[in-house]
């Protein structure tokens, strides 16, 4: 968990990669049991006014917008927002 929350906040590379490898699965700094709601937090430190939150209700309400699927990739629609 250090090591990606390290790699989060302080990587050189684009905000939606360095998330990709730490919420996909088999991505260099995932880990079990962390998801989306978890890393979007650390994310959202380095841009609190700007970055959103993942939770299930914002997740929810994404899909009734018709901006997410339910079954779709949370990385590719975190930085679609």
């Amino acid at each position: 968990v250090r090591h990606g929350l390290g790699h989060l906040l302080r990587g050189r590379d684009p905000l939606p990669g360095r998330l990709a490898r730490c919420v996909a699965v088999g991505g260099a700094h995932h880990v079990v049991g962390l998801g989306p709601a978890f890393w979007s937090a650390g994310a959202k430190a380095l841009d609190p006014d700007r970055l959103p939150d993942w939770r299930p209700a914002v997740r929810r309400g994404l899909v009734r917008l018709g901006f997410a699927d339910e079954l779709g990739d949370a990385v590719a629609t975190y930085e679609r927002l």
